[in-house]
């Protein structure tokens, strides 16, 4: 991959930096959020990410909560955000 950037031009190069540079400050919110994050992809819709956050307010492990359906996580939600 090294290679293929150093061949790249200047601006382009920069432009790549900056991105990972947004994509780690992202990543450190989303991870550092109190505030569970799932998401879901697919049909029927499966979780594709989970924070550790959302796994420990269900009560458990991420790699549990990874092998949930959609409809099972509607049991963590209050009835009125269904």
């Amino acid at each position: 991959m090294a290679d293929y950037e150093d061949s790249l031009p200047r601006a382009a190069r920069e432009e790549l930096e900056r991105l990972r540079e947004c994509e780690e400050r992202y990543w450190r919110l989303v991870e550092g959020s109190l505030h569970g994050l799932i998401i879901f992809q697919g049909d029927p819709p499966r979780p594709v990410y989970v924070s550790a956050s959302a796994a420990r307010i269900g009560g458990i492990s991420v790699s549990e909560a990874e092998k949930v359906s959609s409809e099972e996580f509607l049991r963590f939600l209050h009835p009125d955000e269904r």
